[in-house]
């Protein structure tokens, strides 16, 4: 589910690239997790003539840290291209977000 989305346009010679940086809402074994989908159109005389995306969907349970870093990729107009070369790192700092709320699941 697409919580929220940030788009940038910028236009290079007769081509629009939209950039569009979604914060997206899964649930992982019961648990709410957030993730980041970015995606690039381009555009000519209003026909899209390419169109690139990636994401992922599980980056943290906690949702200010993953709308962080979707603003820190909207403000540097980071290309789907290179998603996960910026994001990687936080991805794996943040793997352990899930296991503290496994844990206050069971509690519960």
């Amino acid at each position: 589910m697409v919580l929220e989305k940030l788009i940038i346009t910028r236009s290079i010679d007769d081509i629009e690239m939209k950039y569009t940086y979604s914060l997206t809402k899964e649930s992982l074994n019961n648990v709410q997790a957030y993730g980041i989908k970015v995606e690039r159109l381009d555009i000519k005389y209003g026909t899209i003539i390419n169109r690139v995306e990636d994401g992922v969907k599980y980056i943290s349970t906690q949702r200010h840290k993953v709308k962080g870093l979707l603003n820190l990729l909207y403000k540097n107009e980071v290309s789907p291209i290179h998603l996960i070369d910026i994001i990687g790192e936080y991805v794996d700092k943040w793997v352990g977000d899930f296991e503290e709320s496994k844990k206050m699941v069971n509690i519960l």
